[in-house]
């Protein structure tokens, strides 16, 4: 699709979409790359906003500080939470009694976000985000909790990545009680 996208920005001369593929480009490249995560991540110079937040829902790594900017003065609503929980996951990747509590409190806020705005998806992925923190802090009852409160409320899509990451993650719980 990037490709896609790339060759039909460049027949029809839109620098616009061009940055979008060049940004989804850049995203999955890194996925892909072993060593995507052992190094500073590459900041992204997206030619609007929008096209930074877009690419901030696609992987963690990739929040820009503008982003956060825009959501603390509530200039960005409909990717907001996903935004706080990646920043979340961010803080949790420094993996210090710090980091923790930091990562709580975004996730915190991620959810109720999210439940506000009744995004049930957001409220997912934040919910499983509290489940792991939880759970690596030996709160397992807690983070069951946390996320069956959001996994209970899906009635369908059950084979998308962000249930079936959840689901893996009720049944670790499970086991583990």
């Amino acid at each position: 699709m990037v490709e896609q996208l790339s060759r039909s920005a460049g027949q029809h001369t839109s620098q616009y979409w061009l940055s979008y593929a060049q940004s989804y480009g850049a995203v999955l490249s890194a996925r892909e790359s072993t060593t995507a995560h052992d190094g500073p991540v590459p900041v992204l110079r997206g030619s609007n906003a929008m096209e930074l937040d877009h690419v901030a829902t696609v992987s963690e790594m990739w929040i820009a500080d503008e982003c956060l900017a825009r959501v603390e003065r509530a200039e960005v609503a409909w990717c907001a939470p996903e935004i706080l929980r990646a920043r979340g996951e961010q803080a949790r990747s420094q993996r210090t009694p710090h980091g923790d509590a930091a990562a709580e409190g975004w996730f915190t806020r991620s959810l109720a976000m999210a439940r506000a705005q009744e995004a049930l998806s957001w409220e997912l992925r934040a919910a499983t985000s509290m489940a792991r923190l939880r759970r690596d802090q030996g709160r397992a009852e807690e983070a069951s909790r946390v996320l069956e409160q959001s996994y209970e409320r899906f009635t369908e899509g059950f084979g998308t990545a962000d249930l079936t990451s959840a689901q893996h993650l009720r049944a670790q719980l499970h086991k583990g009680n």
